[in-house]
């Protein structure tokens, strides 16, 4: 672990602590500096790590999100630290301090509630006994509050900024301040939606940027209209990639740094146009000398591209776009590409791309229309990502493959029966340099009913057919796969203060082959009943069938859960199991309890057993044994 990541962790920490005792001091609100959150503190141990799982068998974490507001701006504050990190050469860890415009328009949405209850009960008093009544009420219990009768008017205009979106909202941050809600500091707050230190995880689009953890800084400023961010910071650290124990989710990497960013005009969630560039690339050197690390050589990469949105007739069409080209060079200490290169001369300049360059394209399209007269939903998606695209700041991207898609969403009965179709098509191997490429297509429908005091009811079916088209006849790949799916239920509350739901669901899965090889029919249904009662007990139970048919053989799978919930004052307790067979017997039991430590925090225990019997092989046996804590402090 980094001793600065613990140390300013462990900073945040106290500051929670003391800002805790400020908030409780502080409960009349009153106070320019109030600091709110969360912290929780998770532990899980073990007798054995988990099948297929990545997380060590005992482990412990603490999380912390909290808001620091002073003198109204927002400045939030979240952090993790985890005993995982040993296990990992990434950075799990992590700690960052920012501005956030949904924070502050969170707070500037509930001035604005607690406004608009304010004067409806005021308007509520004068309608029944006049301004006179109304003024000397005030003047007595709340004179602070005289001037502001003269605003009751402006009822309807609050009503309208609060259902308004956060664009909209933003720019008429103006009318808020000369209300008394918005002050001049959030103003100038708002012009920053994204400020933050430490590592962020910022989203500029599915193809430059998203998903990545980036330990820098990150900053978005909107003066006016006019849009720009920037993102600087590590995405790894130098690791030698030792398959050890120790070492289990990492993989050999160099150390990595990213710098992106955007100039454009408008609003992310309005109409806009964006300029977008991200340079990442790995420092050659910095992983520790090692034998046993495969050949890697450091990467360099370079993305450009545009995105935009256009919103017309009061938002009912959304049209968007974003073109993007890449250049990922595999060894940026390879030679230099010549003038003959295929790669164009502004991207040799700029990037200085080398023999094992490789660049590329992507693009994405995408509309839609609300009919609100009928209720009628319509959008179309285009998307390329070419072979060679690669952005490093896309973690696990997905290249080569065409995407097509159209739906269509019909609403009737306001809305409480719904219709809705689409139809997709894809393939990949855009540049033919594969032995073979694969073709998708796929439909569907759906019926989704939610009428009053009746059960609902969900329908689907979805068939879909992909062809793998070989050069050799007999290579060719043709695979069906049908999904229909239904599910119903219905919830009742009797005067007694029982609650009951029941719940169906149906799924069938029917695949096909062109030789009837591997050809394949899965049943599966599942009914659950859950009853709450007016004593502060609670049941459930649930039980599933699942039938598989692969060619001749059958398998037949059982399963059953049943747990029962009951409540000792703020104390809350559940004992339940479950049990399967297919052949193989595989049980489980829990017991869990959660409730106040006083006035301290929340306290949740869970102790869970589980069982695996299996006669064919006994290799796969075993008896796991796990405990779970969870301490939460909320103020």
């Amino acid at each position: 672990m980094r001793s600065s990541h613990i140390s300013a962790l462990t900073g945040t920490l106290l500051i929670a602590v003391a800002g805790s005792l400020q908030a409780q001091t502080a409960g009349d609100g009153s106070s320019p500096v109030t600091y709110t959150g969360t912290t929780r503190i998770f532990g899980q141990s073990a007798n054995r790590q988990g099948i297929n799982q990545g997380l060590p068998a005992s482990f412990g974490r603490w999380e912390l999100n909290s808001l620091l507001t002073v003198y109204g701006i927002p400045i939030s504050i979240t952090g993790l630290l985890t005993s995982e990190q040993a296990y990992s050469d990434q950075q799990m860890n992590y700690f960052s301090v920012g501005l956030s415009q949904g924070d502050l328009q969170m707070l500037i949405r509930s001035k604005i509630d607690e406004k608009i209850g304010e004067f409806e009960a005021w308007k509520g008093k004068m309608e029944k006994e006049g301004m006179d009544a109304l003024r000397d009420s005030l003047s007595r219990f709340a004179p602070e509050k005289l001037n502001d009768v003269a605003d009751l008017p402006s009822l309807d205009k609050l009503k309208e900024l609060a259902s308004l979106k956060e664009s909209d909202l933003q720019d008429r941050l103006g009318e808020l301040k000369s209300m008394g809600i918005a002050s001049v500091t959030q103003s100038i707050t708002s012009l920053f939606p994204t400020l933050a230190v430490g590592t962020a995880f910022p989203i500029y689009s599915s193809l430059v940027l998203e998903g990545s953890p980036v330990t820098g800084v990150d900053v978005e400023f909107t003066p006016g209209k006019f849009y720009t961010a920037f993102t600087a910071g590590k995405i790894l650290s130098s690791t030698p990639g030792l398959a050890s124990y120790q070492s289990f989710l990492s993989q050999f990497a160099y150390d990595r740094t990213l710098t992106a960013g955007r100039l454009g005009y408008g609003r992310k969630d309005d109409t806009h146009l964006f300029l977008t560039a991200l340079y990442a690339h790995d420092k050659g050197g910095s992983p520790y000398p090692d034998s046993i690390a495969p050949p890697h050589q450091p990467q360099e990469n370079l993305v450009v591209g545009t995105e935009g949105q256009l919103l017309l007739f009061d938002d009912r069409l959304a049209l968007r776009g974003e073109v993007a080209m890449s250049a990922l060079d595999n060894d940026a200490g390879a030679v230099g590409m010549d003038s003959t290169s295929d790669v164009p001369s502004w991207m040799r300049n700029v990037f200085g791309v080398s023999s094992s360059s490789a660049y590329d394209y992507a693009y994405m399209f995408a509309g839609g229309y609300s009919f609100a007269e009928t209720g009628t939903i319509i959008t179309l998606l285009t998307k390329r990502v070419g072979p060679a695209y690669n952005s490093l700041g896309v973690p696990f991207i997905r290249n080569d493959y065409r995407r097509h898609e159209a739906k269509v969403e019909q609403g009737f009965v306001q809305r409480q029966l719904t219709v809705a179709g689409y139809y997709r098509r894809e393939e990949d191997n855009l540049g033919d340099e594969k032995s073979s490429g694969t073709k998708t297509d796929a439909f569907g429908a759906s019926l989704a009913m939610n009428f009053r005091n009746l059960p609902y009811l969900r329908l689907s079916y979805a068939p879909l057919t992909q062809q793998s088209g070989a050069l050799a006849e007999s290579l060719k790949i043709e695979n069906k796969v049908t999904v229909a799916t239904a599910m119903t239920g219905y919830t009742f509350r009797t005067g007694g203060g029982l609650v009951s739901s029941s719940n169906l669901a149906v799924v069938y899965q029917e695949g096909k082959t062109k030789d009837g090889l591997g050809a394949y029919i899965s049943r599966n249904a599942t009914f659950s009943q859950f009853f709450t009662f007016a004593v502060p007990l609670s049941l459930t139970l649930a039980v599933g069938s699942s039938i598989t048919s692969i060619e001749a053989a059958t398998t037949t799978v059982i399963t059953t859960d049943l747990s029962a919930g009951y409540a000792f004052g703020e104390w809350s307790t559940t004992l339940g199991g479950s049990l399967s067979r297919d052949g193989v017997t595989r049980n489980s039991v829990f017991l869990a309890a959660s409730g106040p430590l006083g006035k301290i925090a929340g306290l949740t225990l869970q102790l869970e057993r589980s069982n695996v019997d299996d006669p064919y092989y006994t290799g796969a046996n075993f008896n796991e044994t796990v405990f779970r804590m969870t301490l939460t402090r909320s103020w």
